[in-house]
C-alpha cells in the first residue's frame, strides 16, 4: 500500500474526491497508489496539490527516503 493510499484514506476520501478537492485525475491517482507510476518523479505542483487536499505535507505521500527527508528539512541539505 503506499503512502499517498494511507493518507487518503485517512483523510476519509474516495479517489474521486481527492481527484475533486485537489485537481490531479483520478487514473493518475490510481497509477501513484499502485504503483504504476512513482509519486516521487511527479511534479511539483501535483504534489503539492495533492497534499493540500489531503491536508499533509510532501513527506507524508512520497515514498523515496531521500525525498522525505529534503521535504522535512530542506535547509539542512
Amino acid at each position: 500500500m503506499s503512502k499517498l493510499h494511507e493518507a487518503r484514506v485517512a483523510a476519509g476520501l474516495s479517489q474521486s474526491q481527492l481527484a475533486a478537492k485537489s485537481g490531479v485525475g483520478v487514473r493518475m491517482i490510481q497509477h501513484y497508489e499502485q504503483g504504476q507510476k512513482p509519486i516521487d518523479k511527479a511534479q511539483i505542483g501535483t504534489v503539492l496539490r495533492l497534499c493540500v487536499a489531503l491536508g499533509c505535507s510532501p513527506g507524508d505521500i512520497l515514498e523515496s527516503a531521500e525525498l522525505v527527508a529534503l521535504a522535512r528539512d530542506p535547509v539542512d541539505r
